[in-house]
């Protein structure tokens, strides 16, 4: 990565072909060690691309990122965690190069890292869920729904998924299952479908009745401006809302 940075993409991909040929005499074409390079290399050109919005490098990051999923499967089998671990990488930098419309490859990706994880994690594992949750996410996005009613139903029954298998209570939250009505919400609000978005609102708070009365409190006032303004056809969520939010929901000790 130094070398990118000094001395550019070029020096770089020279330099890590070198230490790749080594790997592959010393450890096999097959190892796990070939494939954790790749990642490393992808990763890092992410990274750095990331940092100064490079789409070039973004763009090469991706060829390594692929290229490491096909080293797993040499490594693991075609059904091991490290790698749905891979593909989920490699997903990630396709949906970062077109976060509006992503590639078909990404939405693939992730279908297989979830197939994988259920089969080998469990349907309730932290990692299968987040994947659920992620592949949702994806098809929640309007270039995948186009406003078609059997496509919403479709990433609806996903977010469904999601709920049904997640704890009323989760850290991090976003794995909670009224943070999985929000989401779903959220796309209901976004297809213009009110009364569906505020249903799984006013369901998303009745599931987070166990929280703490600070935290159920701020994230009620958050998610119903957020849904609110989106249905109104404004930007999701007031910018000095969490402010408001926290005023509103703070009780002093003694009271």
């Amino acid at each position: 990565m130094s070398i990118v940075q000094s001395r550019g993409l070029a020096a770089g991909k020279a330099d890590f072909e070198r230490r790749l040929a080594a790997a592959r005499a010393r450890h096999g074409a097959q190892s796990v060690e070939v494939a954790d390079l790749l990642t490393s290399f992808g990763v890092g050109l992410y990274n750095i691309a990331s940092s100064t919005d490079d789409r070039q490098l973004k763009a090469e990051s991706i060829h390594y990122l692929e290229a490491a999923i096909a080293a797993y499967r040499a490594a693991f089998g075609d059904a091991h965690p490290e790698v749905a671990l891979a593909l989920n990488s490699y997903a990630d930098a396709q949906i970062a190069l077109n976060r509006e419309n992503p590639p078909p490859s990404a939405e693939t990706a992730l279908e297989e890292a979830y197939r994988i994880r259920l089969r080998a994690l469990g349907p309730t594992n932290f990692e299968t869920l987040a994947n659920l949750r992620y592949l949702a996410m994806l098809r929640s996005r309007a270039s995948w729904t186009r406003g078609e009613p059997a496509r919403i139903e479709a990433a609806a029954a996903l977010f469904l998924e999601l709920i049904a298998r997640s704890p009323a209570h989760a850290q991090p939250e976003y794995i909670s299952a009224p943070a999985g009505r929000v989401a779903l919400a959220l796309m209901y609000a976004q297809n213009r479908m009110p009364t569906e978005a505020r249903e799984q609102l006013r369901l998303a708070v009745e599931q987070a009745g166990s929280w703490p009365r600070y935290e159920r409190c701020m994230f009620t006032a958050i998610e119903t401006d957020r849904i609110e303004s989106m249905l109104a056809g404004a930007p999701a969520g007031t910018p000095d809302m969490m402010l408001i939010a926290a005023e509103r929901c703070f009780v002093p000790d003694d009271e």
